[in-house]
């Protein structure tokens, strides 16, 4: 074996072994994570409105807003700049720039 094959064998087994610590400690962050939020969450005691939601989040209304996914409940995955009614009145989805 050639000083190359050496080397990448060497960074091969490096870039494992720290994926091998990395992974743990990553699931470990992200189940504190979402602990950390419906903490907050629960906190805030923050509710969704009774009416003028949109039809796909009606099943939500009069509820508490509990986990990241109903936080994030009727929210675009991309800023597409989708609109819809609360209460009403006109709302857009999309992030601000």
């Amino acid at each position: 074996m050639d000083g190359s094959h050496r080397r990448a064998g060497t960074l091969l087994g490096t870039v494992g072994m720290a994926l091998i610590v990395a992974g743990p400690v990553m699931l470990w962050r992200g189940r504190s994570g979402r602990k950390e939020i419906r903490t907050e969450l629960a906190a805030q005691k923050i509710t969704f409105p009774e009416r003028g939601l949109p039809a796909e989040l009606a099943t939500h209304a009069g509820r508490r807003v509990e986990t990241g996914p109903e936080a994030h409940a009727g929210q675009p995955s991309s800023p597409t700049g989708r609109r819809h009614k609360v209460d009403g009145t006109e709302q857009s989805s999309a992030k601000e720039p």
